[in-house]
This record gives structure tokens, sequence and C-alpha cells, in this order.
């Protein structure tokens, strides 16, 4: 994946990319919230962090493939790699 400039990721184009990613998920019954903040990962590439809030009591048997679908779908509609931006996601309760 290529890496560029921090200078070069616009955080507008950031928000609209997740914003596919809140529609395609807008009524979807494992997501309570879907949160994101830009930043830097521990190599100091550019990131977006995505925080995912799930019904509490979700077992890993029904977040697994929820977790691995929307991971595709990450790299589908939000295509971050595009830019050089890591994407990573956490899951809370």
């Amino acid at each position: 994946m290529p890496i560029v400039s921090k200078a070069f990721v616009s955080p507008d184009e950031i928000d609209s990319r997740v914003g596919r990613l809140r529609t395609e998920y807008a009524a979807h019954p494992m997501i309570r919230e879907l949160a994101y903040k830009i930043g830097v990962d521990w190599s100091d590439d550019p990131a977006v962090f995505l925080d995912v809030k799930v019904p509490s009591g979700t077992t890993v048997e029904e977040l697994l493939p929820f977790a691995r679908k929307l991971q595709d779908d990450v790299l589908t509609l939000m295509r971050t790699d595009e830019l050089g931006v890591h994407t990573y996601l956490s899951f809370k309760s």
C-alpha cells in the first residue's frame, strides 16, 4: 500500500468515506454507534481509527462474522488505501 504525506489527506475526504460506511450500516442491528478519529498509527503513518459500539452481551460467535463483513466493507466502501491511510477497527459494547 502506498503511503502518502499527511498533508495530502483531507479530513473532509475521510469524513465522506466514513459517511459511506455509516449509510451502509445505518439500520444494522450490530452497530449502536460508529465513531472515528483521524491520527497516526504506531509507525507515524496516517490512520483512521473506527470505534464500533455493538450491543452489550454480543457473543464472539455473533461478532466474528459481523467484524469480517465490516472489514470487507471498509476496504470496498471507504477505500482509504487509495489515500495511503491505514484503517483500524475496534469493537466496544
